[in-house]
């Protein structure tokens, strides 16, 4: 099913060139990140998949495409209830589709995130150019009939921190000035509580064909 979009960055918050000097503090650097709440309703555990759809760089080979594409920027990681497990998204050959699986066991509530990975060279860049954006999907992952679909909550968020401009150069923590954003994505059905689609594990390059097979049993 189809559940929001989704925006990554890393990147100043307005160009500091066009900015006077004494205004360019104000030009802090963003890092965002999707935040998607799955609750597992039902008596059973569950493997699900999320994909992600990106908007592709017009011109792949321009020197700015890189930062455009998930892969080497992002990456994703799974919460239940204890060490956070960190799954490479997994790239389509070349489309615009991304995908990663976890398990969700019965009655358990997972924080499933898209976050850019910032390495030393990005957070001393005082101009870092991160800038994904495209749409998620989620399906239930399935080996064999019986074909059943899954009861789930949904709550896809985006959430974000300000960088002050001289970090992590400056280590003077009482100059430090981190702030905040958070807030929840409209989900495409409209609801929290959903059902998910069933797809099988065998077809997991081939989306189209596992999705027309489990219609037509169903």
């Amino acid at each position: 099913m189809e559940v929001s979009t989704f925006e990554l960055l890393v990147k100043p918050i307005a160009p500091r060139a066009i900015l006077p000097a004494n205004l360019q503090v104000v030009a802090r650097r963003v890092v965002q990140g999707y935040f998607l709440t799955v609750s597992n309703l039902e008596d059973r555990d569950i493997k699900c998949r999320i994909e992600f759809f990106i908007s592709l760089p017009d011109d792949p080979n321009s020197p700015d495409a890189a930062n455009r594409l998930i892969e080497n920027n992002a990456t994703i990681a799974v919460d239940v209830a204890g060490t956070n497990q960190f799954i490479t998204p997994t790239r389509d050959g070349t489309t615009n589709r991304y995908f990663g699986e976890f398990d969700l066991p019965a009655g358990k509530t997972a924080s499933v995130e898209l976050l850019p990975i910032l390495t030393e060279t990005v957070l001393a860049n005082p101009e870092p150019q991160i800038e994904i954006r495209g749409y998620v999907e989620l399906f239930v992952v399935i080996n064999n009939p019986p074909i059943r679909r899954a009861s789930v909550l949904l709550n896809p968020e985006t959430r974000g921190t300000f960088l002050p401009n001289d970090f992590p150069a400056n280590t003077n923590t009482s100059d430090i000035d981190f702030d905040q954003i958070n807030y929840t994505l409209a989900i495409a059905s409209g609801k929290a509580l959903n059902l998910l689609t069933p797809v099988f594990e065998s077809m997991i390059s081939d989306l189209t064909t596992s999705r027309q097979l489990v219609e037509s049993v169903n």
